[in-house]
Parts: structure tokens; C-alpha cells; sequence
């Protein structure tokens, strides 16, 4: 069994490389979006305008998640937009006709949500056992009530 200390860093550390895929991959895009989607092996647009505008968007949501870092409800940001980003590209893998890789890029997608799960259930089985423990050493005998 994975000790307490450890179970607790994986949501923290969940975020992160979740929110780093996000900022390094949009910032590639920004940067290099014909380098980016060759990897793909997309067709190359001739106006790279809108894969450059996807990174933008990818920057932004990566720093979003990062805010899961203090505000739990920002989890399930990053577990909805995963789930949308399967479904979007299993969609197109399948019935879009894009390349193979788009479906490698799902699965990715999946494993970084799953990810971002695992961690959040550790996070509630170690407050778990905190609230287990915190109870076990507050409960003391109690005399009984006199009538």
C-alpha cells in the first residue's frame, strides 16, 4: 500500500502535469503550430491561424487548472474538459476520418483525466483516515451522566 504522504501528493502533482501538458502543448501550438500538427500528421492548413488560436486557449485553460491547486472545484474543470477532449477526438478518430494519431491523442487525454481522478480519491481516502484518527485519539471515556 502507498503511504499517506505519498497518496496525499498525487492530487497536487495530478494538477500539475495535467496543467503543464496543457501550457507547454498550447505554448507549442502558439509558437509552432505547423511543426505541431505535422506530428499529427494532420493535413497542414494553409492559415495556421486557428491551431495558433487553439494554443492560446490550451495557455488559458492549463493556468485555470492550476487554480484546482486551491480551489477544489476547479477539479472538475480539468475532469469535464478531459472527458470532452475524449470524446471530441474519438469522435473524429472515428467517425471524422482524421488520422490514427488523433486517437492516440485521445487515450493520452484519458490517461490525464483518469489521472486527475485517482488523485482526487486518494485526497478523500487520506482525509479519511485523518478524520478516522483524529476521532480515535479525542474519544475518551466518558463518565457516566448522574440523573
Amino acid at each position: 500500500m502507498i503511504g499517506s504522504s505519498t497518496t496525499a501528493l498525487l492530487k497536487p502533482l495530478s494538477i500539475i502535469i495535467v496543467a503543464g501538458h496543457s501550457i507547454i502543448l498550447g505554448g507549442a501550438l502558439l509558437i509552432a503550430p505547423g511543426r505541431v500538427l505535422a506530428l499529427t500528421r494532420w493535413p497542414l492548413p494553409a492559415d495556421t491561424f486557428f491551431a495558433s488560436q487553439s494554443g492560446v486557449f490550451l495557455v488559458i485553460l492549463g493556468f485555470a487548472y492550476l487554480a484546482a491547486l486551491w480551489h477544489e472545484v476547479f477539479v472538475w474543470l480539468i475532469v469535464g474538459s478531459k472527458l470532452a477532449a475524449v470524446l471530441f477526438l474519438f469522435g473524429h478518430g472515428i467517425l471524422g476520418g482524421a488520422p490514427f494519431q488523433v486517437m492516440l491523442l485521445g487515450a493520452a487525454d484519458a490517461c490525464l483525466g483518469l489521472l486527475v481522478v485517482a488523485g482526487l480519491i486518494a485526497k478523500q481516502e487520506v482525509h479519511a483516515e485523518a478524520s478516522v484518527a483524529e476521532n480515535a485519539s479525542t474519544d475518551e471515556p466518558r463518565a457516566p451522566a448522574r440523573r
